[in-house]
C-alpha cells in the first residue's frame, strides 16, 4: 500500500500513467518504459555524486597546488611527489614553479596548498619544517 500510494503520487506528479494495473498483473505503460531508464540512470548518477562526494570529504580525492624554486627541485622534491601520489591516487597535484618570495605570498593568499622553497627569511606567518639544511657552494676556474 505504502509503495502503491507513492506511485500513484509519482504519476500524479508527472500527469502520466506510469503502470497498466488488471487484477492479474501489472504492467509498464509506453510512458513507463521511457521513464525507468532515465530514473535508473539517474540514480546511478546520484549513487555516484554521493561516493564522489564522500571520497573528497574523506581526503581520498581532490587536488593540491605545490609551488617550488629551483633549490628544491633536486632529487627531494620528486621523490616527496612520487610518495605522496602513490600514497593518495585520488588527488591531482599541480606544480609550479615560482620565486621564493612569489611562493610566501602565495601562500599566504592560499593560492597555494603548499611549497617548497630556500629561505627560512620568508616564513613570517606561515607555519613550516625544516626539511634539510644544505651547503651552497660557488666554483669558479682557477686565476
Amino acid at each position: 500500500p505504502a509503495l502503491s500510494r507513492t506511485i500513484r503520487d509519482l504519476e500524479q506528479l508527472l500527469g502520466v500513467q506510469l503502470f497498466e494495473r488488471t487484477t492479474r498483473s501489472v504492467v509498464l505503460t509506453a510512458a513507463g518504459q521511457v521513464f525507468l531508464p532515465e530514473v535508473n540512470d539517474l540514480l546511478e548518477h546520484l549513487a555516484a555524486a554521493i561516493r564522489v562526494t564522500r571520497r573528497v570529504e574523506e581526503g581520498d580525492l581532490g587536488s593540491l597546488t605545490v609551488g617550488f624554486n629551483d633549490f628544491a627541485i633536486n632529487d627531494s622534491l620528486p621523490k616527496i611527489i612520487r610518495d605522496f601520489r602513490s600514497l593518495n591516487p585520488g588527488i591531482e597535484i599541480e606544480l609550479r614553479s615560482m620565486s621564493s618570495p612569489d611562493m610566501a605570498d602565495a601562500l599566504r593568499k592560499r593560492r597555494l596548498d603548499i611549497g617548497f622553497l630556500s629561505g627560512e627569511h620568508l616564513v613570517a606567518g606561515l607555519e613550516y619544517e625544516v626539511l634539510r639544511r644544505e651547503r651552497l657552494i660557488c666554483l669558479l676556474p682557477r686565476g
